[in-house]
């Protein structure tokens, strides 16, 4: 094993212990699909020194989509995380969160960047066939990174990425579009749509009828996946969607997140990271055992979250005071200058030093 790239592992540890703000922030992860479109352009203060607006973003076909901006409220320019799932959703402004959701991360020191990212609607096997996910990730992505940039909020050499679910899947996905980022976190996500249409739910695996699960082929071909056919009817489009399978083009450090009970199995991760790591890439896997597509235990919860902090502030070059708080050079954070990163222990000591 290359001491870069490290698998990490956690036993399921059922504890009383509170979780706080990494548990409201998880559950916006889980579900940042669709949002109804609003009629009007919301900003209002989120909380603990957070505000958030919704801004209109041009788009390369001149249509216009809506970009939620959570950010700290004090004028600089600060690392940026990206984080959607794509969905079908019409050109529109999707309203701001209640402030116990984005918030923690935004209290951090980052701005965090919801993208719309629409879809070609799900096949339904008469006017909707097959569409190509893959190739469209990108599209309300960049342009909204570009925007926050040029709104003078956003440090185009702090960026990250992050997702969980289809979310993760569209991580996997744009490291292998785009380098414009310097950090990437992939959380149960699918990599190879080819490998997960035939493996059984390690929930059921070992019962009498695993064949009757019929999730991952249900969401390949009419839902997320939007394949519109078995892999056999359609091989080339499972595999041009397939990110797996573009692995060679990654260059931005990533950090693979899997639960081994997770109904998107944990071997979608463990290829992924394989081909990385046989390339010499920057990687970690970090895995939690007896966890499903969502962590549950809370001592995991909090865990996951000092990995996160930890790996995008190495990755972001990112310096903090005794506090936790950023350290800032003028306008932009500064730099560690090859200084040694934090440690997810030492993002614990902040949460004690802060709760105090």
């Amino acid at each position: 094993m290359r001491l870069k790239n490290l698998l990490l592992s956690a036993g399921v540890v059922r504890m009383a212990i509170a979780c706080g703000s990494a548990l409201s922030l998880l559950s916006l992860l889980l579900a940042s699909a669709e949002v109804a479109p609003a009629a009007t352009r919301q900003e209002a203060p989120a909380g603990d020194g957070v505000t958030c607006s919704v801004v209109m973003v041009p788009m390369r076909d001149g249509v216009k989509l809506s970009t939620e901006v959570y950010r700290p409220a004090a004028a600089g320019k600060y690392p940026v995380i990206m984080t959607r799932t794509p969905y079908s959703m019409a050109a529109g402004l999707s309203g701001c969160r209640a402030s116990s959701t984005l918030s923690p991360m935004a209290a951090r020191g980052y701005v965090v960047l919801l993208p719309s990212m629409p879809l070609k609607p799900s096949p339904d096997g008469k006017n909707q066939l097959g569409s190509d996910p893959y190739m469209e990730l990108a599209k309300g992505v960049i342009p909204a990174v570009d925007k926050v940039v040029e709104m003078g909020i956003a440090d185009p050499r702090r960026l990250a990425v992050m997702g969980h679910s289809f979310g993760g899947y569209s991580t996997y996905g744009l490291v292998t579009q785009t380098n414009r980022f310097q950090a990437a976190i992939a959380f149960a996500g699918e990599s190879d749509l080819i490998s997960m249409y035939g493996i059984f739910d390690p929930r059921s695996r070992y019962g009498p009828y695993p064949q009757e699960e019929y999730f991952a082929q249900s969401i390949i071909e009419s839902g997320q996946g939007r394949m519109g056919n078995p892999l056999w009817k359609d091989l080339g489009r499972y595999v041009r969607n397939s990110p797996l399978f573009y692995v060679d083009r990654v260059q931005t450090p990533l950090m693979i997140v899997q639960g081994d009970m997770d109904i998107v199995p944990i071997q979608q991760g463990e290829e992924f990271f394989t081909a990385l790591n046989r390339q010499g890439k920057r990687a970690r896997f970090v895995r939690y055992w007896g966890e499903e597509h969502t962590l549950m235990s809370p001592a995991n919860i909090r865990d996951f979250w000092t990995q996160v902090y930890a790996w995008l502030d190495e990755f972001c070059d990112i310096t903090r005071d005794a506090e936790g708080n950023l350290v800032f050079d003028g306008d932009h954070v500064k730099s560690r200058n090859g200084g040694p990163a934090l440690n997810p222990e030492d993002f614990l000591r902040f949460d004690k030093v802060t709760s105090k």
